[in-house]
């Protein structure tokens, strides 16, 4: 017998999926909060009416964006649910990525790391949907310099240049190139096709 869904995730979840899957605004819409999947109450605004404080922006084109708001930009920390199913949580500045964030593809993929301007930029991993997964770091969305990438198991390593493989290396080996990225050597795979 299947275990019950229950709790305030999934009904948050299952409400941005339907969201995402079908716009419930004609027009980009500012407000408090969600519910039953429609725009709620008055989002905080600054003197200006600028969105400032925490809101929730609903975008006529499916996105929506949850979270910190200064002088009408997202700055602070948030949620942004891209309508193509993908999901960034972190950090902003001046309405774009900018700090410490994950970002969750839609086929699975995940990387979590430092973001620059809206790009991936600093240290960071880049977890496959497959398991694999790499430590490196990146300039302007971009793989740069030395990093490894393990298999799903974690039994195999390879050394990485500018994000391709260039060799073989020990398991000892990819762990110290992680200590000179300055990112932990990742665990092993949990990964089911049902994870989120």
């Amino acid at each position: 017998m299947e275990a019950k869904k229950s709790g305030a995730g999934h009904r948050k979840y299952k409400l941005c999926r339907r969201i995402l899957g079908n716009p419930v605004v004609d027009e980009d819409t500012y407000c408090r909060e969600l519910k039953d999947g429609k725009p709620h109450g008055e989002g905080e605004v600054n003197g200006k009416g600028e969105a400032e404080g925490v809101g929730v922006m609903v975008y006529a084109n499916g996105n929506m964006y949850e979270g910190q708001w200064r002088a009408g930009e997202r700055e602070g920390v948030g949620t942004f649910h891209f309508a193509t199913g993908d999901k960034y949580v972190g950090q902003w500045v001046a309405g774009q990525r900018q700090g410490q964030g994950t970002f969750r593809y839609a086929d699975g993929n995940r990387y979590e790391g430092e973001w620059v301007a809206g790009k991936k930029e600093g240290k960071g991993t880049f977890h496959y949907a497959n398991g694999n997964v790499e430590v490196g770091r990146y300039k302007a969305d971009a793989d740069v310099g030395e990093g490894a990438k393990w298999s799903a198991d974690r039994a195999t390593a390879w050394r990485l240049s500018n994000g391709q493989p260039v060799e073989s290396i020990s398991l000892e080996e990819a762990a110290r190139i992680a200590e000179r990225v300055g990112l932990p050597v990742p665990g092993a795979s949990s990964q089911s096709p049902l994870s989120c």
